[in-house]
């Protein structure tokens, strides 16, 4: 199910100054390439489970991609 919505995240922001390419990203959290490009757009929702799967991944906590959100 796909939920337009526009969050304030800075997933791309992060992944691409820790030079992280989405294909790392999905090896470490298994989302896939597709969908991480949506969630960084806004155009997935994302729930709690992929959020801290995502800061762990990135090596940050989740107010730091999420920040209008916590």
């Amino acid at each position: 199910m796909v939920k337009i919505y526009n969050p304030t995240n800075c997933i791309r922001k992060v992944r691409l100054e820790k030079n992280i390419t989405q294909d790392e990203v999905f090896l470490k959290v298994g989302i896939h390439q597709a969908r991480l490009s949506k969630i960084e757009r806004g155009i997935f929702e994302v729930n709690e489970k992929e959020r801290k799967l995502l800061a762990e991944a990135l090596g940050v906590n989740e107010r730091e991609i999420f920040p209008a959100e916590k």
